[in-house]
């Protein structure tokens, strides 16, 4: 846990901040949406926290059908939130003049 919670808490998250300051630079162009970008940093915090308290209650009950989905639905906020993050930097990259 501890290792997955590094790899999505501070890792991943430096990831999102680099790319979001130097990409928008590197193109010449701003950033798509400040607004998704708000909104990406809200649902991946929510799903990771989220992650973070469900992950042990999914290993000590297994058969507990309630944690095992609430678990998953953290799993998707942050899936969600990094596709939100690809499609905001691809739109600012890649944006049409």
């Amino acid at each position: 846990m501890h290792a997955h919670t590094n790899l999505l808490g501070w890792v991943s998250m430096m990831i999102f901040a680099v790319a979001y300051h130097v990409l928008p630079r590197f193109s010449g162009r701003p950033l798509y949406s400040n607004r998704l970008a708000d909104m990406h940093l809200i649902l991946s915090n929510i799903g990771l926290i989220g992650l973070i308290i469900t992950w042990p209650l999914s290993r000590l009950y297994l058969t507990t059908f309630a944690v095992r989905t609430i678990f998953t639905v953290f799993a998707l906020f942050y899936a969600v939130a990094s596709y939100m993050f690809v499609y905001n930097i691809y739109k600012t990259v890649f944006a049409r003049e």
